[in-house]
């Protein structure tokens, strides 16, 4: 929780429920970016954001991190659960490792830590 409070924050991989994105934005997040590849899952994600009201804080963006343009606010905190195909045949260490190099403000936290 202490981490979010007063943070852009950037969710890798938010899945359908954006579950990480809905915790860092109840902690107090001042802004989160849910990144999410998957077209449905994104598209279930941003029902899950407007379901909870939460529009004003969550910015639900579709596509690889790899390949996303630099985010109106550098994160300052990374917060990710990648699993399934993106794991595997991108590798979460590479995106991970994407973000910090091209995403992140300097000195950016990662949880969990890479």
């Amino acid at each position: 929780r202490h981490l979010a409070a007063g943070r852009v924050v950037l969710d890798l991989g938010t899945g359908g429920l954006a579950l990480l994105a809905v915790m860092a934005a109840r902690a107090g997040a001042s802004r989160v970016y849910a990144l999410e590849s998957n077209a449905e899952a994104c598209e279930a994600a941003r029902r899950t954001v407007a379901e909870l009201g939460l529009q004003q804080v969550i910015e639900v963006l579709e596509g690889y991190s790899t390949e996303q343009p630099a985010l109106p606010e550098p994160p300052s905190l990374l917060v990710h659960e990648i699993l399934g195909e993106v794991a595997g045949c991108e590798g979460a260490a590479r995106c991970v490792a994407d973000a910090h190099a091209r995403l992140l403000a300097p000195g950016a936290v990662a949880v969990p830590a890479s």
